[in-house]
């Protein structure tokens, strides 16, 4: 797929639960920079993406998909534990799989 190309991707655990949305036009660096840098993901076995049309599809489609599942890791700055804890403090997790069953 061309860098170009504006795209959807979500970052699924062994369990396939999505622990991460996030959009881009540079698929292959974003990914890289995740690998790189971010503390989750060594949890990640696998990474779907989907085109979209434009960027600002991509972005709002990325928006619905973090508003609708709640994925552990695209709360910035906070992070959950399994148990749902947020940065030590009461935090609630929506029970059930993170699954998202089509873009």
């Amino acid at each position: 797929m061309p860098d170009a190309t504006p795209v959807v991707y979500v970052c699924r655990n062994t369990d396939g639960d999505i622990i991460y949305v996030g959009s881009t036009t540079e698929l292959k660096r974003r990914v890289t920079d995740h690998a790189c840098k971010s503390d989750w993901w060594n949890e990640v076995t696998d990474v779907q993406h989907f085109p979209m049309p434009d960027i600002d599809t991509a972005r709002q489609r990325e928006a619905d998909v973090i508003a609708s599942i709640r994925p552990d890791y695209n709360i910035r700055g906070v992070h959950r534990d399994r148990t749902g804890v947020m940065n030590g403090t009461t935090g609630h997790r929506k029970n059930g799989a993170r699954r998202l069953t089509r873009m």
